[in-house]
């Protein structure tokens, strides 16, 4: 993430937040920080569905309970379940690229010490106007992937504010879908690559899951982007059943 007032956390901080890195040995053994992911059980991990898709399980790793990203407890994914197939499965409606959402069980628990974050399924509208916080490991002010996760506090925007925003950068509107949570902050501060995936936090409980920023893709430091995020209330009823679900 970018802006003024992005900081980098304490150690301890949040110790549910979690790295998920790709295992590449071409050409030698080496892990990549591809995108966030919070833990919202023992061995559950939510995070953003374009990070996985493709993706081989048997190169992707969780690192665990540390802030910097190579002194983390390496774990394991046993499988992953995107909204879309199961939705579909479950004939639950869905919009194909828009319900970009996952749920990764571990192939064991996490230590004893590190408790997984809660859940807090909140209406949108119930949402409007809170400060909330993000944290990840995404590309910093530097123009370079952080090894020690950072922070920063947003505040939640109205579908009138996101419009007035967009309105000023495009000269039109925008369609704001209801699963969808915008923020922006003052000074300015943004999502980037490798932030997908992260938390949306308020009260130290998870609301949101970060997907990126819109609209002008090619310019990633407009002070009028906002950044958008997936509404957890709006998946409450896949999370609690993946969570549920055994582990075959």
């Amino acid at each position: 993430m970018i802006g003024e007032n992005v900081k980098q956390v304490r150690n301890n901080e949040y110790p549910y937040i979690v790295s998920i890195v790709k295992i590449s040995t071409v050409p030698t053994e080496s892990i990549v920080h591809i995108c966030t992911g919070t833990l919202i059980a023992k061995r559950d991990v939510i995070t953003i569905g374009h990070c996985l898709i493709n993706q081989h399980i048997w190169s992707i790793r969780v690192m665990v309970g540390s802030i910097h990203l190579d002194a983390g407890l390496k774990f394991y994914p046993l499988w992953w379940k995107m909204y879309n197939e199961w939705a579909e499965k479950n004939n639950f409606s869905h919009k194909n690229l828009i319900d970009d959402i996952a749920v990764m069980r571990l192939s064991e628990k996490i230590p004893a010490n590190i408790k997984p974050v809660g859940l807090l399924t909140l209406s949108k509208s119930n949402l409007f106007g809170l400060n909330v916080t993000t944290a990840g490991w995404g590309l910093s002010n530097t123009g370079s992937l952080n090894n020690v996760m950072e922070k920063v506090t947003l505040k939640i925007l109205t579908d009138n504010e996101v419009n007035d925003r967009v309105l000023d950068v495009l000269g039109h509107e925008l369609f704001v879908d209801p699963e969808i949570i915008c923020s922006a902050s003052e000074p300015f501060a943004l999502l980037q690559f490798g932030d997908s995936g992260g938390p949306l936090l308020y009260n130290d409980m998870i609301i949101g899951v970060n997907i990126g920023t819109a609209p002008l893709p090619t310019q990633p430091t407009h002070p009028k982007k906002i950044n958008i995020h997936f509404n957890i209330n709006h998946y409450r009823i896949f999370i609690l059943h993946v969570m549920n679900t055994r582990n075959n």
